[in-house]
């Protein structure tokens, strides 16, 4: 959702909630069980809704119909932004680029998803997780965090960043 809102939709965008096929990665013509064909969890659909009301609903197949059009014109490249995209804002440190990854088929460690969380929050400032603040020893500071080492996701802007957190709020 963030790279769609990056792309220049909106939350009130209209998007697709009907079924979808999508063609192998990378191949021209695939055996028909090389197609990936996903469904929503409770197998049917709801025809056109907003991209607010597919995330507040977890619409698999809305999510699915981003990749067709939404965040680049093919679903190969769509996935390839993604990739670049999750590696960028270290929620991985390398993607597997299959299709299942747009609707979260890929282990993550809670850890940088709980940092992707606060970049939302913080509307595109990673802050480098970490555990200890501060460490004194006889009331004198020997190690303190340095909350310089956050890091700025570069590739999507701070209004999509805030659009997402709204999103995410419903």
């Amino acid at each position: 959702y963030l790279a769609a809102l990056g792309k220049g939709l909106q939350p009130n965008t209209l998007i697709s909630d009907e079924p979808i096929t999508l063609p192998p990665i990378g191949a021209r013509r695939g055996r028909q069980r090389d197609y990936w064909t996903p469904k929503n969890y409770d197998g049917g659909s709801r025809g056109t809704l907003t991209l607010r009301s597919a995330l507040e609903n977890s619409r698999n197949l809305a999510t699915v119909h981003l990749l067709d059009g939404g965040i680049e014109s093919k679903p190969e490249a769509s996935l390839n932004r993604l990739c670049d995209l999750a590696v960028e804002a270290q929620i991985y440190r390398e993607c597997l680029r299959v299709y299942p990854f747009v609707l979260g088929a890929q282990p993550v460690r809670p850890v940088d998803l709980a940092a992707f969380y606060a970049s939302i929050a913080n509307e595109g400032l990673r802050p480098a997780p970490h555990v200890v603040e501060s460490i004194e020893r006889n009331g004198v500071v020997v190690y303190r965090y340095d909350p310089k080492s956050s890091v700025t996701i570069k590739s999507v802007d701070r209004a999509a960043f805030y659009q997402l957190k709204t999103m995410l709020q419903g």
